[in-house]
């Protein structure tokens, strides 16, 4: 699908209720989606934007995923690393190094397309 289309609908869906809802009625799977969405977006652009989005994501999300699964936290660590080490030198990252949710790593058609570098 269109990553940046799926990245606006989690978007929109979290502006509702990134306020005054219990931690442990939040999806922390779609959490780990919408992060993963966005750092492929951001690998892809480069844009300063799309970098400052994925740091308030982060940032937003990092207490909810306390109440995620063991694997949702792990895949959330994954996450974290590769936010900061594409932030700091995106041109160390190709496009598989960023693909680590379970089903975008195995199964999405991105993990066909190569060792596309950022920004490309």
């Amino acid at each position: 699908g269109n990553l940046h289309t799926a990245a606006t609908l989690f978007d929109e869906m979290f502006t509702s209720v990134w306020n005054g809802e219990p931690a442990t009625n939040r999806n922390t799977k779609v959490l780990v989606d919408h992060v993963q969405a966005l750092i492929v977006i951001y690998h892809s652009s480069l844009s300063v934007l799309h970098m400052e989005k994925l740091k308030l994501v982060i940032d937003r999300a990092n207490p909810w995923m306390t109440h995620a699964s063991h694997h949702e936290q792990q895949t959330w660590k994954r996450l974290n690393v590769v936010a900061e080490k594409l932030v700091v030198d995106p041109a160390a990252l190709t496009l598989p190094d960023v693909l680590l949710e379970w089903k975008v790593a195995t199964q999405s058609v991105m993990k066909s397309w190569g060792r596309q570098r950022a920004g490309c």
